[in-house]
């Protein structure tokens, strides 16, 4: 029997390079037992009994290797051509999903050598006239034209020609003469090659033997295996082949191996087999990312026991289509808020994205131990890496927002949280959504959102106009959520709120609103409701049916109730936000939304 066990690490990156390479290898025929649990990956061949050099799990776990491979790579709209075996032939070219080409920078593929046109045109023509192929030399530069053979879109062949004799690199070569006549007929019956609605003219250089290939990672070998002097500071096993993970950013590991990788500011440099390098290059596998604009984020899921980080991932594992769309190089997960940028707001859209394809489906104790680790790359470098823990309470608010039919009311607060700020090149609304990613950084965090609500409201809304429908149901089931502040206390605030913003709607006066956001201090904001108060009551404009609700909402009570310490701002900031709220709202006509086209 021979066997290859993967510890568990405990790093989150490592583990699910383990649970990505467990799911491939499930997905392989091949003679041999996959088991992941809590504790280790085995890899078992049961049906082999003697020993032999060639091991079924090593040559399994390599075939796992090129299938991973693959997903991370893209077709491009380009084409290109190589040489193998005396014919000559098309290959559509390939490279990094533009989510992941950070962490493959300066990755090439390998190749046996370019094999290039002459770079002569003297030499060019001569092998033209001893192989009688009609030419005529067109314009100033005197291009050479093949007059009796024609392109695939019926234009006269014109033969690419090498630009210098180092086109061929220290490991290709020229064409021969009888290769070059050949390859002239290959382009009559193959260029421009038709990639959907693009011609692609294949050029001068291409290939030897067979097309470029990516490789990711090392072949992994019985040398993996060896046991020796050197200590995994990940696995705690003693091993022939370690190196030190350099770069930036521990705990982003991908060995030696050409792969960005990423290693602490630590003076001394944590060490990784080379065994386990090679199962942290699966760990892209698992990735899910967004992109917009020059910056991308990306999500990676943890729990510590694998087995049941693996059942999560195929729970959520995104749908065939999503995949096959062509946005899917920006987004691989489906969001549902769009034109996310920032950290906070594109977490609670990827948060968003995973309760809603497991919604009633899965119990909330087994949401505890699950986590998100969280980091974005600006186009430089690689941001801090961040873990969020409070998957399970965010769900539970969730939950209670579907419950009382609110959830949509929700997404349309977020996606519609944010501040037009001119137009793009192409006319379209530009957006900035900053005020989106703060909402979202206190939600993600459970802490009081009504000071930023109210800050956004007097910013933006009072400005710019349009009331948030059903806000404050959405505030009371976030307080649900999080037991801030007492229900009570929440209505006493929206009936001061609503009382104050339909006194200032039918006197058309922005004032008190304005005095209440700008209060600096729990005296300041007694004066303002103490002067709001004797103003409505002696506005003969103001109707009487409003005028008797003064005394109830604007109780001595109510005053009292305003705590002396710094949550006075947050009595303020509700009180604030209502007023304005029920100044800009009008629930008989539905407020007109901003666009969601975003930049």
């Amino acid at each position: 029997m021979e066997q290859i066990i993967f510890k568990k690490t405990g790093n989150f990156w490592i583990d699910n390079g383990l649970v990505a390479l467990a799911d491939i290898l499930n997905g392989i025929e091949g003679l041999v037992d996959v088991e992941l649990n809590s504790a280790h990956l085995a890899i078992t061949d049961s049906e082999r009994e003697e020993p032999s050099d060639d091991i079924k799990p090593l040559a399994l776990v390599n075939q796992a290797k090129e299938r991973a491979t693959q997903r991370y790579l893209l077709e491009t709209q380009n084409a290109g051509w190589y040489y193998a075996g005396g014919n000559f032939y098309v290959y559509r070219k390939t490279d990094f999903n533009m989510a992941l080409k950070p962490f493959f920078k300066g990755k090439t593929p390998n190749t046996e050598g370019a094999l290039c046109t002459p770079f002569s045109k003297k030499a060019t023509l001569e092998i033209l006239r001893s192989a009688n192929i009609a030419f005529s030399l067109k314009g100033k530069e005197e291009a050479i034209e093949l007059t009796e053979k024609k392109s695939l879109d019926r234009k006269p062949l014109v033969p690419p020609l090498s630009k210098s004799e180092k086109d061929a690199g220290s490991k290709g070569r020229f064409m021969t003469k009888d290769e070059f006549i050949k390859f002239l007929d290959f382009l009559s019956s193959n260029s421009p090659v038709k990639i959907g609605s693009k011609s692609v003219k294949l050029d001068s250089k291409g290939f030897l033997n067979s097309k470029p290939q990516y490789a990711i990672g090392q072949e992994f070998t019985m040398e993996h295996l060896q046991s020796g002097k050197k200590l995994c500071s990940f696995s705690g096993e003693i091993m022939k082949s370690t190196s030190s993970a350099t770069g930036m950013d521990f705990p982003f590991l991908t060995g030696s191996s050409g792969e960005v990788n990423f290693a602490s500011f630590l003076s001394t440099k944590p060490q990784i087999s080379a065994k386990y390098a090679f199962v942290a290059t699966f760990s892209f596998y698992n990735l899910r990312y967004l992109l917009q604009n020059d910056f991308a984020s990306y999500f990676i899921l943890y729990d510590p026991d694998l087995d049941s980080l693996r059942k999560f991932y195929n729970r959520i594992r995104t749908k065939a289509e999503v995949l096959a769309d062509p946005m899917a190089q920006y987004c691989n997960f489906e969001n549902v808020i769009i034109g996310v940028q920032y950290e906070a707001e594109s977490l609670i859209s990827f948060v968003i994205s995973i309760y809603l394809q497991l919604k009633g489906g899965i119990r909330n104790d087994e949401m505890l131990t699950k986590t998100i680790y969280t980091f974005g790359n600006d186009g430089n470098i690689f941001r801090d890496v961040k873990e969020y823990t409070k998957i399970a309470t965010l769900f539970e608010f969730f939950k209670h927002l579907h419950e009382a039919e609110r959830w949509n009311t929700f997404l349309n607060l977020l996606r519609f949280f944010q501040e037009r700020k001119g137009t793009n090149k192409n006319g379209t609304p530009k957006f900035d959504t900053t005020w989106r990613n703060r909402l979202c950084d206190k939600i993600l965090s459970f802490s009081p959102i009504a000071t930023t609500i109210e800050q956004y409201l007097g910013g933006v809304r009072l400005r710019d106009g349009g009331g948030i429908p059903f806000l404050d149901s959405i505030i009371f089931i976030y307080n649900q959520t999080t037991q801030f502040m007492k229900e009570e206390i929440v209505k006493k605030c929206k009936g001061v709120g609503d009382l104050i913003g339909q006194y200032c709607k039918i006197s058309k006066d922005k004032g008190i609103l304005f005095s209440i956001r700008n209060a600096r201090n729990r005296t300041d904001f007694l004066k303002t409701l103490s002067l709001a108060q004797f103003k409505m009551a002696d506005d003969k404009e103001f109707p009487d049916d409003q005028k008797q609700w003064i005394s109830w909402h604007l109780s001595e009570e109510f005053f009292v109730s305003i705590p002396e310490d710094d949550l006075w701002e947050e009595h303020k900031a509700l009180v604030s936000i209502f007023a304005m709220n029920r100044f800009l709202y009008d629930p008989e006509k539905k407020a007109a939304q901003p666009s969601t086209t975003n930049n």
